[in-house]
């Protein structure tokens, strides 16, 4: 690689609750040509990538409160204090200064729906593709109660149903207006393995070709 990125190439992947995006990341850390190195739980580092994981160690720890918790025990009542903190730590992952020259991110500052805010960096995300991990609530449900998170043992379909539907009318609809960024659907249902496996063409070429033009690469 000879080209240096005048700022890191990003993608950010989207989806509902437990549709898969840290697992996928961890398979998609696997292929050799990613030129990075996988480690369960914590932040993942390559050679020219990194991948942003969202931070629920701080979500589930703010000065000894459990804001993650706090939400699904009373989403009416706590939604606007946990989606505005949540703001603020994507924000800072955004904001993180990194050597490498692509990003992967666990979802982008658009998923919290601020939209006055975050109208102010459209230029900027036009240049960001978005991966949408597109599941029904079923299988989400499913999978809530297999991974056993203590602070989602309390979530309701209906909300599983909510999120869906606006992610489907921001990603796929496009309700909310157009979007100024690239967005890739995939079928997330299927075992994660698969997904990886079989998208993982579709996918290389989002993260490599086009971070490798040079566009935005001082060479």
């Amino acid at each position: 690689m000879s080209c240096k990125l005048n700022r890191p190439f990003t993608v950010t992947v989207e989806g509902n609750i437990a549709s898969g995006k840290s697992t996928f990341l961890g398979y998609l850390a696997r292929f050799p040509e990613i030129c990075t190195v996988y480690v369960s739980g914590d932040y993942e580092h390559g050679r020219f990538l990194i991948f942003l994981q969202e931070p629920l160690e701080k979500w589930c720890d703010v000065e000894g409160s459990n804001l993650l918790d706090l939400l699904y025990q009373n989403i009416d009542r706590n939604g606007y204090l946990f989606h505005h903190y949540i703001q603020l730590t994507r924000l800072q992952m955004h904001m993180q200064e990194t050597a490498k020259p692509i990003r992967i991110l666990e979802r982008s500052l658009h998923s919290s729906y601020c939209i006055e805010f975050v109208e102010s960096f459209n230029v900027y995300y036009k240049h960001i593709p978005t991966v949408y991990l597109q599941t029904s609530p079923e299988v989400v449900y499913t999978r809530l109660q297999s991974r056993s998170r203590p602070e989602e043992r309390d979530i309701p379909m209906e909300y599983l149903v909510d999120v869906h539907k606006t992610h489907e009318d921001w990603l796929v609809m496009r309700s909310h207006g157009t979007i100024p960024c690239p967005v890739i659907v995939l079928d997330a249902s299927k075992p994660v393995n698969e997904l990886v496996n079989s998208e993982y063409p579709k996918i290389k070429d989002i993260i490599w070709r086009k971070a490798m033009s040079c566009d935005d690469i001082a060479c």
